[in-house]
């Protein structure tokens, strides 16, 4: 005799079955999902891109966010020079993924095979920006002149942004930026040098001005910053040699010769040391004065 405690058993083992076998359906679907996917990878692999798009489709019926299917569908669709249908795909998985650089990059050559140079140089620079260094060398080959100096300018001007404001790593990154779209950008590097003072780093601030003296030789105050991070390494020599250049190039520059007495002082030259205090002082320094009244007896 079944009773309604038996019944109510009963029914509630078939609500139990009944929930396993549904979860086991979907593990099942997830599972068929990737099963799709990785045979689309190996069809990817033997140039079969056809049969690619046919695996990954399947994956995304079963798994419609699947963003990696997504991409690489794209990427198939590449493969059949089919663009438009590429960056259908790829924009998808970056509405999945927002930060995915090779999505970005593959995308910018679709673009660019539609002759969308401008579209495809953006997002040859976003790909740049999340870390894909690859991107900015498509970008100074192929992109036209004025689009990499603006987007150049941009970074620099997104770097003073953030110096002002005393975020310097943040300000060297985007100084980075600007010379890997531009490598002959002096005032990058001379921008990231005084980050990388600001930050203790005097051997890095010695190669960046160095590098910016290299792009251009008359630089004066790459001259006496470099001079001023040598003297920060006691490289006293060194620093010497930077503040007489850049007392070459700007014969009244106070700072360089008043900077100059001290690297010399710290030398034991002291008679020279102090006539560059007294030139110092003769060129407005007042501060001069007082260093020669205390030490120049």
């Amino acid at each position: 005799m079944i009773t309604h405690h038996t019944f109510r058993n009963y029914s509630l083992q078939a609500f139990m079955a009944l929930l396993l076998l549904l979860s086991v359906h979907a593990l099942k679907a997830q599972k068929s999902a990737e099963d799709f996917y990785q045979n689309g990878q190996k069809k990817m692999r033997s140039i079969d891109f056809s049969g690619a798009v046919g695996d990954f489709s399947k994956a995304i019926e079963l798994k419609p966010n699947y963003a990696e299917a997504y991409f690489k569908r794209g990427s198939a669709k590449d493969g059949l020079e089919d663009y438009r249908g590429a960056i259908q795909d790829y924009n998808k998985a970056l509405e999945l993924r927002p930060k995915w650089s090779e999505v970005y990059f593959n995308r910018g050559t679709a673009k660019y095979f539609l002759k969308d140079f401008d579209g495809g140089c953006e997002d040859f620079s976003e790909a740049g920006k999340l870390g894909d260094t690859t991107a900015y060398s498509f970008m100074r080959q192929y992109c036209k002149s004025d689009y990499l100096k603006k987007e150049a300018d941009e970074f620099y001007k997104d770097g003073l942004n953030k110096y002002n404001t005393g975020n310097y790593e943040a300000a060297i990154v985007e100084f980075g930026h600007t010379i890997s779209v531009n490598a002959n950008y002096t005032d990058a590097y001379f921008s990231r040098a005084k980050c990388k003072s600001k930050l203790k780093d005097f051997r890095g601030a010695i190669r960046d001005y160095s590098k910016a003296i290299d792009l251009r030789p008359d630089y004066t105050k790459a001259y006496f910053n470099r001079a001023f991070a040598r003297s920060e390494m006691e490289d006293y020599e060194n620093a010497i040699y930077d503040y007489t250049k850049a007392i070459k190039l700007d014969p009244n520059y106070t700072s360089a010769y008043f900077n100059r007495g001290n690297a010399k002082f710290k030398l034991g030259e002291k008679d020279s040391a102090c006539e560059d205090f007294s030139k110092a002082g003769e060129l407005g320094d007042a501060d001069a004065y007082k260093i020669i009244k205390q030490y120049c007896k």
